[in-house]
């Protein structure tokens, strides 16, 4: 069996309804947003929770989430504080420990 994950963002990440439409024409079957887009796709939540500044505060919000089926991390680089932006090292030193 060949399982492939295609992942695919909108031009400059703008998300608007044609997103989801176009998703389900092209038979995707699976989404990661902040909302439900459309009854079509299992959309996996995500939120937009990584406003820690030490790891100390990312452990605690891991332990609250480590036990989950699905753990995501998302970063927009862009929008991180250059500590936030060190911290994503220390955040995934952690992980693989």
């Amino acid at each position: 069996m060949n399982n492939k994950a295609i992942a695919i963002e909108p031009p400059g990440n703008q998300w608007n309804e044609d997103v989801p439409k176009a998703l389900v024409e092209n038979d995707f079957k699976l989404i990661f947003s902040w909302k439900k887009v459309n009854p079509g796709i299992f959309t996996i939540i995500i939120s937009n929770n990584f406003k820690q500044n030490l790891l100390e505060e990312f452990i605690k919000d891991y332990d609250k989430h480590k036990n989950d089926a699905l753990f995501v991390l998302q970063f927009h680089h862009a929008t991180l504080s250059d500590k936030q932006f060190m911290l994503i090292a220390e955040v995934i030193d952690f992980l693989k420990k």
